[in-house]
């Protein structure tokens, strides 16, 4: 991963083979035979084509035929390498929800913090998921813009979660992990880090 402030991809990627991933479903299904829903792992299943992850949806089902839905991370460019026919071909397979991390609604912002996409590719995302029926939840990171940019963040942010219609929205108070590019920038006085309170004023704005 490329964002400056990102601490939990630092692993090389890889997708499991068919084989490990049938082996993961076999544990599972011993493990908890009578589970409803799975939430698949793995930083970002999403990146899969939507066949590959309907076959694994359906293979889920064999050993575990109480599952009916299914949840999983995703990134908005994700969303948009697929199709609306695919998005449609994962919901009736069981694809209910898609967790997705906005973090800003600031173009700014995101190119700053190098997420690598805009807010108006977020917005299709979202478009799209609404016309496949398939429900999202969202993630932002408060105090993201730090001190100086805190109320373009707030305001910008808002301005796109009102265009929007998640099942829920998180907000997240930005850390600064040691390693991280942002955390470097902090030490060296070009990231204007914020104070609880600070962030509390705009979680507000954002509310209000």
């Amino acid at each position: 991963a490329e964002c400056t402030f990102c601490d939990f991809a630092r692993d090389e990627f890889h997708i499991l083979s068919d084989e490990r991933i049938a082996e993961n479903i076999g544990g599972l299904a011993r493990l908890f035979p009578d589970k409803q829903r799975v939430f698949l792992l793995g930083e970002n299943a999403f990146v899969l084509p939507a066949e590959r992850l309907s076959h694994i949806f359906d293979q889920v089902k064999t050993h575990m035929p109480a599952v009916d839905s299914f949840a999983m991370y995703a990134r908005a460019d994700d969303v948009l390498s697929k199709s609306i026919d695919d998005l449609q071909s994962l919901a009736a397979h069981g694809l209910q929800a898609l967790h997705i991390g906005v973090e800003s609604g600031s173009d700014s912002i995101l190119a700053e913090r190098k997420k690598g996409v805009t807010s108006q590719q977020m917005l299709e995302s979202f478009r799209m998921l609404d016309i496949a029926g398939i429900d999202y939840h969202v993630t932002v990171i408060l105090g993201l813009g730090g001190r100086t940019y805190s109320r373009l963040h707030a305001i910008e942010t808002a301005r796109l979660l009102n265009k929007i219609r998640p099942k829920s929205i998180w907000c997240l108070k930005l850390v600064l992990f040691e390693g991280t590019p942002l955390h470097a920038a902090w030490q060296e006085g070009r990231f204007a880090a914020m104070t609880p309170r600070e962030v509390l004023s705009e979680l507000r704005l954002l509310l209000e």
